[in-house]
Order: structure tokens, then C-alpha cells, then sequence
């Protein structure tokens, strides 16, 4: 196997409908969706009857999704980012340790935290649930492999990031280039927006 795949034409509709069957019979609670674009979340709002509860996207001061995430907001579908220490498997350089930026690491040092709780924090007062992870495992707040991660990772709901703090820490996006999990993903994004 190559690791290669195709995708189908069934329309997105047409999945998410008997996916809201699902949830018509009782066997799930609620719907949610990965890496839904602003046009993927207007299709299933137009076309279907059960809005998402949440979109899961790689979300961190490298990646400008802030259009994406106002547009999930103003229907009620909640954010939820994955990768939020911005690290991934698909790392050439460091400079794209985003643990390692030194506007974090002088932001940790001013509050006294952790870089990775600045991260975090940044995307709580976005509003954004955080799904911390390590590489390409996934890891919650509570689920860490590492004992200590796991009080790290729960204090950081004892202080907040100032206004300046949070403009210099988005002052770090690269647009979809700064994606760090799949950095193919933003080429894939731009030719399909070209294709429209």
C-alpha cells in the first residue's frame, strides 16, 4: 500500500445526510467535522438539517484561520484545534518549532509559564477548544504521556494573555503556509480555490 487514495464523488450532502440518521435513531448524540472549509460548512447548512457541533482544524499563531474560525462561530459550530503547540511530523527546520519562536518564548518568560501554556491560552481566549497533541498522536488535556504535561496543560486557565500579547503572538502567521501537520494541505487548498 502507497498511501495513496481517491476520493469519490458522493456528494457531502449525501454523507452527511445518512450521517444525520444517525443521530435520528439514537445511535450518536451529535455531529461534528474535520478540516471543513467555509464552503463545506454553507453546503451542509443549505442542503442538510443538523449543523455540525464542531469543526476540528489545525489551528496555531502559524496558521491564519481566522476567517474559518468567524464563519463556524456565527452558526454555533463550535472550534476545536488540533496541533495548538503548532508541531507536526513534517518538520524540515527548526524555525518552525513554534515552542521555540522567540516571541513565545519571551511572552512565557514575561508571565512565568510554560511556552506551550501561551499557546494554549491563545486559543482559549479565541474562544477555541484545544486539543493538545504530540507529533501525530493525539493526546488530551488529560491524556498525556507525560504525567507532568498533564498539570502543565491544566494551568492555564489561572491567567490571560494581554491584548498586545495576543497581537504579537498573531503577528506569527504565515497563512496557510504556516501549516505544520500537512504542509501539502495548503498547495491542496490554493489549487482547489484557483479551480473555483
Amino acid at each position: 500500500m502507497d498511501g495513496s487514495f481517491e476520493l469519490d464523488d458522493t456528494p457531502l450532502e449525501d454523507t452527511w445526510m445518512v450521517m444525520q440518521n444517525l443521530v435520528k435513531e439514537g445511535l450518536v448524540r451529535t455531529l461534528g467535522v474535520s478540516n471543513f472549509r467555509e464552503d463545506h460548512v454553507d453546503t451542509l447548512i443549505a442542503k442538510t438539517k443538523i449543523i455540525p457541533c464542531v469543526n476540528q482544524i489545525e489551528n496555531h499563531p502559524y496558521v491564519d484561520e481566522r476567517k474559518l474560525i468567524q464563519h463556524c462561530m456565527g452558526y454555533g459550530i463550535q472550534v476545536q484545534a488540533y496541533s495548538p503547540l503548532g508541531m507536526g511530523r513534517n518538520l524540515k527546520n527548526k524555525q518552525s518549532i513554534l515552542l521555540e519562536n522567540d516571541r513565545v518564548l519571551e511572552i512565557a518568560h514575561r508571565l512565568r509559564r510554560d511556552p506551550a501554556q501561551i499557546l494554549l491560552r491563545w486559543n482559549l481566549q479565541k474562544g477555541i477548544v484545544v486539543l493538545p497533541k504530540r507529533f501525530y498522536f493525539f493526546f488530551s488535556l488529560t491524556n498525556s504521556v507525560h504525567p507532568d504535561r498533564i498539570q502543565t496543560n491544566l494551568q492555564i486557565y489561572d491567567f490571560e494573555l494581554t491584548t498586545n500579547d495576543i497581537f504579537h503572538l498573531d503577528g506569527l502567521m504565515r497563512g496557510l503556509n504556516g501549516r505544520l501537520l500537512r504542509p501539502d494541505y495548503a498547495k491542496w487548498l490554493s489549487d482547489l480555490n484557483e479551480k473555483d
